[in-house]
C-alpha cells in the first residue's frame, strides 16, 4: 500500500532475505563479539574481566556436560522456583540479554559469576529478559507468520554453515522448524519474497549491537529504496537516542530524507560496563 505512505521510519529492519531465525545465531555471535571487543578497549572492563570470552566458553562446556539446577524467582508471581539450566538455555538466555544495551553491559560480570559456579544472577537476568520479550510477543501469531514466510524457505542443509562457531548454535532454528512442522501455514504467492522496491522517503535505523537484525540487514534493505538512508547508532535492538528521535521528527515534519542531519549518530555513549553488583537498596 505504498500509495498511502508519505514517509517511512524502519527500525531493526528484516528484509525478505533474512529468513528468521536462520541467521539469529550469527547475529547474536556478532553482537557478543562486539561487546567483548568494547570491553577489551575499555581499560576498567579489561582489567576487571580479562577472561570475558573464555568465561563464556567454559560455562557452555560445563553445562553441555551437565546441566545445572538453579534457584530463581519467577518474574510473574515472585514465587521461588528452580530451573534446569542447559547449554542451549544458557545460549538463548545470553542472546536475549543482548537485545538491550543495558543488560549487555552486565554480561562480563554475569559470566564471571557463572564460571565461578554461581548461575543464579545470570539465570535470573535471562529469565526476566525472557519474560519481558514474551510479554511483547504472541507466539501463535509469530508462528503463523514465520512458518510460511521464513521457515518454509530454509533449507536444512544451510543450518550448519549459518550457525557454525556461534555460542547459540542451531537450537533455535531447529526448534522453530520443529514447531512449524505441526503448525498450519498459508499458501503464499510464488513471488512473495521478491524484494520490495519503492521511492518513499525512508529512514532505516540499526543498532550496532543488535543481536537479531544487525546493520547488514539495513544495508540490504537500503539497496531497494531510492530515497532511503541508513542510520547506524550505538545500541542494541530498536536502538534509540536523542539523535534518532530528532531525525525521526524531522523526517515526519519535512517529508524528506535527503536533508536529515545524521552527524550526531555516535554522540550518545553506551552505558558503562557493570564492574560490580549494584548496592542493595536501603
Amino acid at each position: 500500500y505504498g500509495q498511502h505512505v508519505r514517509v517511512a521510519y524502519l527500525s531493526g529492519a528484516a528484509p525478505f532475505t533474512n529468513r528468521a531465525p536462520l541467521y539469529h545465531a550469527a547475529a547474536a555471535q556478532r553482537a557478543f563479539d562486539r561487546v567483548a571487543d568494547q570491553c577489551r578497549a575499555d581499560a576498567a572492563c579489561r582489567a576487571r574481566f580479562p577472561t570475558f570470552r573464555e568465561d563464556l566458553a567454559a560455562v557452555l562446556a560445563r553445562l553441555k556436560a551437565e546441566p545445572a539446577a538453579v534457584a530463581v524467582t519467577r518474574p510473574d508471581t515472585q514465587a521461588a522456583d528452580t530451573v534446569r539450566l542447559t547449554e542451549a538455555g544458557f545460549g538463548d538466555g545470553l542472546r536475549v540479554l543482548l537485545y538491550s544495551a543495558e543488560s549487555g553491559r552486565r554480561l562480563p560480570l554475569l559470566l564471571e559469576k557463572a564460571r565461578a559456579g554461581d548461575y543464579r544472577p545470570f539465570a535470573q537476568a535471562a529469565l526476566s529478559s525472557g519474560y519481558g520479550l514474551q510479554s511483547a510477543l504472541r507466539l501463535g501469531l509469530l508462528l503463523s507468520v514465520s512458518c510460511g514466510e521464513d521457515i518454509a524457505r530454509i533449507d536444512p542443509a544451510e543450518i550448519p554453515r549459518e550457525t557454525a562457531g556461534s555460542f547459540a548454535g542451531d537450537h533455535r532454528v531447529r526448534g522453530q522448524m520443529a514447531a512449524c512442522a505441526v503448525w498450519p501455514t498459508a499458501d503464499l504467492p510464488a513471488d512473495y519474497a521478491a524484494p520490495l522496491t519503492n521511492d518513499v522517503p525512508t529512514l532505516i535505523v540499526s543498532g550496532d549491537l543488535d543481536p537479531v537484525t544487525p546493520p547488514q540487514w539495513g544495508e540490504a534493505l537500503l539497496r531497494h529504496f531510492s530515497q532511503g538512508r541508513h542510520l547506524v547508532v550505538p545500541g542494541a535492538h530498536v536502538a534509540e537516542n536523542a539523535c534518532v528521535d530528532a531525525a525521526g521528527r524531522k523526517l515526519f515534519e519535512t517529508g524528506r530524507v535527503d536533508t536529515l542531519d545524521l552527524s550526531c549518530a555516535n554522540a550518545t555513549p553506551l552505558p558503562p560496563f557493570a564492574l560490580e553488583d549494584a548496592p542493595a537498596a536501603p
